[in-house]
């Protein structure tokens, strides 16, 4: 649909939705439990492995994690160390 042909309420509401998106995108740069942590795909990507292969090391013990809710969290300092020490 044209934006111009759009009603004001429509756009208004596609205005908001883009600006609470850019502020979710930030949300992990500004939180220090973002700096602090990685999440599972972070950890796959780090040491270049699959999440399911990260899920089992998770589950044999093999890395540090936190859960927080449903979400497991990992040590962002841990993980690079064991990194390092690769």
């Amino acid at each position: 649909m044209d934006a111009e042909k759009m009603p004001e309420f429509h756009r208004y509401f596609i205005f908001l939705l883009q600006e609470i998106l850019k502020e979710i995108r930030t949300i992990g740069e500004s939180d220090p439990i973002f700096r602090k942590y990685m999440d599972t795909a972070d950890v796959a990507r780090a040491f270049k492995v699959s999440k399911r292969t990260v899920r089992r090391m998770r589950k044999n013990k093999e890395i540090p994690y936190v859960k927080l809710g449903k979400k497991y969290l990992y040590p962002r300092d841990l993980i690079e160390k064991m990194l390092r020490e690769q």
